[in-house]
């Protein structure tokens, strides 16, 4: 079992691109999105690793609610990047022996991004 996808919204269609293009900045290669979808809801799907993150046109009410990018040897590449394009970041305490930061893409949805995630440990097994 895995999450298939995430969905993050804009408010407007003229915000996907800037948004296609932060996500693109984080490794996220574009899509095709199935016709049936594309014709009547606006948006771009992105494949990040084995997630997609689908970005689409809606109510966005950007809080504390978020996801998690395992970025692993290219965290420092990213931030770099993401610099460079002139996103604001605020760094996290360092856990798990790990950088950790989070950024807000153009729209305001909040990504937490990882140089390296702890391990998921089962409940009840130690």
């Amino acid at each position: 079992m895995r999450i298939h996808h995430v969905t993050v919204t804009v408010p407007t269609e003229g915000d996907i691109p800037a948004g296609q293009a932060f996500y693109e900045l984080l490794g996220g290669i574009p899509l095709v999105r199935p016709e049936m979808l594309a014709a009547d809801t606006p948006g771009c799907w992105l494949g990040l690793g084995g997630t997609q993150v689908h970005l689409i046109v809606g109510d966005s009410d950007p809080g504390p609610a978020h996801f998690a990018v395992d970025l692993g040897d290219e965290y420092d590449m990213v931030l770099d990047r993401l610099t460079v394009a002139g996103t604001a970041r605020r760094d996290a305490r360092e856990s798990w022996g790990a950088r950790r930061c989070f950024v807000r893409d153009p729209a305001g949805n909040l990504i937490e991004l990882f140089e390296r995630p702890p391990e998921s440990i089962p409940s009840g097994t130690g």
